[in-house]
């Protein structure tokens, strides 16, 4: 009977032993569940900023590519400008020799 009781105590501390084990386990596991939540979390944000900074970077892009047919109005219209002012002075110059010679025939017919 002695032997039976020394065996039972044993057991118990095997059982408790296996027992506190189970617990840490448990324990673990139960952490690890928290870290993935977590992980899960985090990466949710991360895949939402990542998102909100693709349609920045899309809208960015739109804007420079309207920045960019913008200036390439003002180029044309400056270009357009710029053969306006030289046909003027082109004008201008013809004008000056028309002047020149009117005033040439002009002289002709003055009386001294």
């Amino acid at each position: 009977m002695a032997q039976a009781k020394i065996v039972v105590a044993e057991h118990d501390k095997v059982v408790t032993e296996v027992n506190d084990i189970f617990d840490e386990i448990s324990l673990s596991v139960g952490k690890m569940i928290d870290n993935i939540k977590n992980i899960s979390e985090k990466s949710s944000v991360m895949s939402d900023k990542k998102e909100e900074m693709v349609e920045i970077l899309q809208n960015l892009s739109a804007s420079t590519e309207e920045s960019s047919a913008a200036t390439e109005q003002v180029s044309a219209s400056a270009q357009q400008q710029l053969a306006g002012m030289e046909e003027v002075f082109t004008k201008t110059e013809e004008l000056y020799e028309l002047a020149e010679r009117l005033q040439q025939e002009i002289d002709k017919f003055s009386i001294e």
